[in-house]
């Protein structure tokens, strides 16, 4: 959480020195950015429902997700994939 809140706080220092410099309406860069936000959001949904499900593979599923997220089928395969059975071990290392 203090991750997320710190990088929000980085994100929205720079995005006032842009609007200061830049001579764009406030407005439209504001608007721009959180566009682009819920843009990025819905296109890691794949990784993010891997993280919350504690899959086995997430890291494997949020890099396809972001090589290969931009096509639909590659998106649509990590969201699939996300989905499946996460595999349990024990503290033997069997599978439960």
């Amino acid at each position: 959480m203090k991750t997320t809140l710190a990088l929000a706080l980085v994100f929205g220092i720079v995005l006032v020195g842009f609007i200061g410099y830049s001579g764009i309406h406030p407005l439209i860069v504001i608007g721009g950015a959180m566009g682009a936000s819920i843009v990025l959001l819905i296109y890691f949904i794949p990784a993010g429902v891997a993280a919350w499900r504690g899959h086995h593979q997430v890291l494997t599923i949020t890099l396809v997700n972001l090589f290969l997220g931009w096509s639909l089928i590659g998106w649509v395969g990590a969201l699939v994939w996300a989905a499946t059975a996460v595999k349990r071990y024990d503290s033997n290392g069997s599978l439960i």
